[in-house]
């Protein structure tokens, strides 16, 4: 009698587990994917990266780099013109954050075969001639007058500077 029951609930608790297990198991298989697709280089989350899955579900980054992906899958394609194309599986796919590697197009050397420009001097010549236009019909008398020249003793600039003065700005460049 007392094997018995023992038999029963053992039968019973495996039972359990192996519907816990199946639940567990379907739940990972069915989970969604979701997170935010980063720069790896600056840490910035990028918009506008598309997202193919291998069931032909497709889904692009918002402004904050946030991706979701409702339906199961094994792995995805990450697409974006400035960055490395990736292919990554679900489990990477259901991190928090995922980095994209930036294309780097870098120039080894710069050669410049072209000749400087010249100006000929007939440029010049009438330039001269439409400075000299303008400086004849230029108003004459009143234009002249600098109304904020008594404001120029306040300006710190144009007057003496006073050892103190000094002394004070070489603390500062010291300790900076």
């Amino acid at each position: 009698m007392v094997s018995e029951y023992l038999w029963t609930m053992m039968r019973r608790m495996v039972i359990v587990l192996a519907v816990l297990a199946t639940a567990c198991w379907g739940q990972k298989a069915l989970a969604q994917a979701k997170g935010v697709v980063v720069d790896l280089s600056t840490g910035v989350p990028q918009r506008d990266v598309v997202i193919y899955t291998n069931h032909n579900e497709v889904d692009t980054t918002d402004w904050k780099g946030e991706y979701e992906l409702r339906q199961p899958f094994e792995w995805a394609v990450l697409r974006h013109p400035r960055f490395m194309k990736r292919r990554a599986k679900a489990e990477e796919m259901r991190a928090d954050t995922l980095g994209m590697i930036p294309l780097v197009n870098e120039l080894s050397d710069v050669v410049i075969t072209a000749k400087a420009p010249r100006i000929s001097e007939g440029f010049f010549r009438g330039l001269d001639q439409e400075i000299a236009i303008g400086a004849a019909s230029a108003p004459k008398g009143l234009a002249t007058f600098d109304f904020f020249a008594p404001l120029a003793r306040f300006d710190r600039s144009k007057r003496w500077v006073s050892k103190k003065e000094r002394r004070k700005q070489k603390e500062i460049l010291d300790n900076y």
